[in-house]
């Protein structure tokens, strides 16, 4: 080895740990800087920086934009607002109510005595069309086929005393297909009555147990309650009530519901609601789908009054009030 490279050497050796002892403490010295900014800082890591974003007084257009989005999203709950409305125009009737809503899009739901039983009404008449749906798909029953009785013999068969009867002679001659429309649309009771005697009342009895509806009993006088109807309807939704055609053809035939003095009343005329009404003595119910842009949700309004064309008013608003809600009108 030269000369040169051995003095070399012994001045590397000299250099190197000099090196070490500077170098080492001004790496500590950048790690350690940053815990100091922060304490000097105080509290200032808890600021939300997203605060000023959002501030109703931002500056540029795009946060601008923001802030008229976020007021929508904090506004409030749906169901809060339907709790109100519900709250404000029940206040000081009289009389038993329930009411429940539930959003088909998010399953958002209100519900006002859920539980609460009630003469069906014509309420009962949906479960009649879907066992009658349900015999069609299975091939027991055809919509042509012929259905004919006397008005006095149907009266005797379902103990309808002639005080109480609706009619008291004649006949009536119709085919499945139109006792269906005719129960449903204008809620014709001697259709009901027709085909519930093709179905018999034990067979309805079986499916609506099948079903889950555990609070509905299809003894005379029928009863229901909200909970139960509002089950009917999201299994009807979603498809699962027979089968996806039955379920498609029952909700077609609810929309032509011609009884239109309750949910849909003051809703904008192309509002399409597939819905049943039910009225007897005190009792006035309607309960459906409502379809909208903002997302279908199901209301059912059952109420038991002295005054029950009062009550269909109360009901006719609490639609409105709930539909402008969901739609944010």
């Amino acid at each position: 080895m030269s000369r040169a490279r051995r003095v070399y050497r012994k001045k590397i050796a000299k250099v190197i740990p000099y090196s070490v002892f500077i170098f080492i403490p001004i790496v500590l010295l950048l790690l350690i800087a940053p815990l100091f900014s922060q304490i000097g800082s105080g509290d200032s890591n808890e600021v939300e920086p997203e605060i000023e974003i959002i501030s109703p007084l931002a500056a540029s257009s795009g946060l601008k934009a923001i802030a008229q989005v976020i007021p929508n999203i904090l506004s409030g709950d749906t169901n809060k607002k339907i709790e109100e409305i519900v709250s404000e125009e029940l206040q000081g009737e009289k009389g038993t109510y329930s009411i429940i809503y539930k959003n088909l899009k998010n399953d958002d739901m209100y519900t006002h005595n859920p539980t609460q039983v009630y003469d069906s009404a014509s309420l009962y008449k949906l479960f009649v069309m879907a066992k009658t749906y349900e015999d069609i798909e299975s091939g027991k029953l055809n919509h042509d086929v012929v259905l004919n009785d006397t008005v006095e013999r149907l009266n005797d068969r379902f103990d309808i005393a002639s005080e109480e009867a609706e009619l008291t002679e004649g006949s009536f001659r119709m085919t499945v297909d139109t006792a269906l429309e005719q129960m449903i649309t204008i809620s014709h009771n001697y259709a009901a009555l027709l085909l519930t005697s093709k179905l018999k009342s034990s067979e309805v009895k079986t499916f609506i147990s099948r079903n889950g509806f555990i609070h509905t009993d299809f003894d005379a006088p029928p009863q229901t309650t909200a909970e139960d109807i509002v089950l009917f309807y999201e299994k009807l939704y979603k498809k699962e009530l027979v089968n996806v055609v039955a379920s498609d053809e029952m909700l077609a035939l609810l929309r032509r519901q011609e009884l239109n003095d309750r949910i849909p009343k003051y809703l904008p005329k192309t509002t399409q609601v597939a819905h049943k009404t039910g009225e007897l003595g005190g009792v006035k119910h309607d309960a459906g789908i409502v379809f909208t842009e903002e997302g279908d949700y199901i209301l059912v309004m059952m109420s038991d009054t002295n005054a029950p064309q009062h009550a269909a008013e109360v009901e006719a608003k609490i639609s409105e009030k709930i539909y402008k809600a969901v739609v944010n009108k």
